[in-house]
């Protein structure tokens, strides 16, 4: 009961109900990565096709390991918002204008994991992450499976699974976040690797 299930980087989802089933309505024809989390239980991705076969899928869910999570709360930073919070917005949300609009609403869902030994910070969510985003008018629900930051190599890795819903307002409202939406849309690294990919960047 109560699974999110959606497909990532898209508006679509929904929640399963009392005996886990699910629907999904008025997607459009593509390939999408379906996403399924539950709190205690391992993510489960698969790619799927629409449209695609009429029959019912059924989707199995892995109980985290318990010594896993044993090890990851022992070496949790009691103080770890206050120590790593304004880093991780920065590297995870961004600082950017629009950066700026965005809230995270449940930050205590963080536990941050740092390693003297390897100078490493890992950031574990134990649900999804809400984030509120006024710039671009959304409501963004985020799975995140993975964020490490290492001091030494400076390098940044996080992976995840976002659904988006739109906010509601006036048209005039909604017009200027289409407008931000298009903005943002030009100079993101999404349209880079569409670019790269469609071998389009010179004329990008």
């Amino acid at each position: 009961t109560g699974a999110s299930v959606f497909l990532s980087n898209t508006s679509y989802g929904n929640i399963s109900n009392s005996t886990g089933a699910f629907e999904i309505n008025n997607i459009r024809q593509g390939k999408y990565d379906l996403i399924v989390s539950f709190i205690g239980y391992e993510t489960y991705n698969a790619t799927i096709q629409i449209p695609a076969s009429a029959e019912p899928i059924t989707i199995p869910l892995k109980q985290k390991s318990k010594e896993l999570g044993e090890v990851i709360v022992r070496n949790y930073v009691k103080d770890g918002w206050e120590r790593w919070g304004v880093f991780f917005i920065e590297n995870f949300i961004g600082t950017s204008a629009p950066a700026g609009q965005c809230i995270l609403k449940n930050k205590e869902a963080l536990k941050f994991s740092f390693s003297k030994k390897d100078n490493v910070l890992v950031v574990d969510a134990l649900e999804p992450l809400i984030i509120e985003n006024k710039a671009l008018g959304y409501n963004i629900q985020y799975q995140l499976e993975n964020f490490t930051f290492s001091f030494d190599e400076k390098l940044l890795f996080y992976a995840g699974y976002p659904l988006f819903t739109e906010m509601q307002a006036g048209k005039s409202k909604q017009r200027r976040w289409e407008e931000a939406r298009a903005d943002v849309y030009e100079v993101s690294f999404m349209r880079f690797m569409r670019s790269l990919y469609r071998n389009k960047l010179t004329e990008d």
